[in-house]
């Protein structure tokens, strides 16, 4: 099992250029993505999938589950969720996909 858990913050910046950010950590807490300014909830997620995937591949590791941990300011709808683990899925690395 590959949990992905995902922080969203909002930054006051300088000059009055307020910006956000999102990180996506492994299991032991480590980073795995980060982007900030104009960031995609969707796109996000597949970038921080597609991060795990790649050390995946590169260690010789066997397809696996994914639990995506979202933070409360976002919200996707349950169609959305099904959309986007359908899409992560057809990637023979990434067995299923689920969001807690």
């Amino acid at each position: 099992m590959k949990t992905i858990t995902i922080t969203y913050k909002e930054h006051e910046g300088r000059y009055g250029h307020a910006y956000r950010s999102m990180t996506a950590k492994d299991a032991e807490g480590r980073d795995i993505h980060t982007e900030i300014s104009t960031v995609n909830p969707v796109h996000f997620i597949e970038k921080a999938v597609t991060e795990v995937v790649k050390a995946m591949v590169a260690n010789g590791q066997a397809a696996d589950d994914f639990t995506i941990e979202l933070p409360a300011e976002i919200t996707l709808t349950a169609e959305l969720q099904a959309h986007i683990a359908d899409k992560l899925a057809s990637d023979p690395k990434v067995a299923s996909v689920v969001f807690g």
